[in-house]
């Protein structure tokens, strides 16, 4: 069953910053699911961007370790064309979950979108 579907990220991002998160208003609602789907749509390049999405959890909500390696990887969007993605994280979690975003490539910077479905319960008894 659906639980939310919301957008969860929606920046330019470039390289040189460092990693980014999803903003700490989320990291409850995240925790929340037993599956999160994300959909991650890059485009607006600037040189040839590679960005990849992985998850962390926590119970404290300070003290954050790594959980699903690289629910997305590799997103590639160009100068001319968007690109998406979509992958699951499945993994057990703590009470809190973020996303953590990494971009390499020389120079690259491009628009990242995230939408996320978190789904609960999927049947049986």
């Amino acid at each position: 069953m659906r639980m939310f579907n919301e957008k969860l990220f929606d920046e330019i991002i470039y390289v040189g910053i460092g990693t980014y998160y999803t903003d700490p208003k989320w990291n409850a609602l995240l925790g929340s699911p037993e599956k999160l789907v994300l959909h991650a749509i890059g485009d607006n390049a600037a040189a040839t961007p590679s960005v990849t999405i992985s998850t962390e959890h926590s119970n404290d909500n300070k003290n954050w370790d790594a959980l699903t390696a690289s629910v997305i990887a590799a997103l590639a969007p160009t100068t001319t064309a968007l690109a998406q993605d979509t992958g699951a994280d499945t993994a057990s979690c703590g009470a809190f979950r973020r996303l953590k975003i990494v971009i390499t490539g020389a120079s690259s910077s491009c628009h990242l979108v995230i939408l996320g479905c978190g789904r609960g319960e999927q049947g049986g008894g």
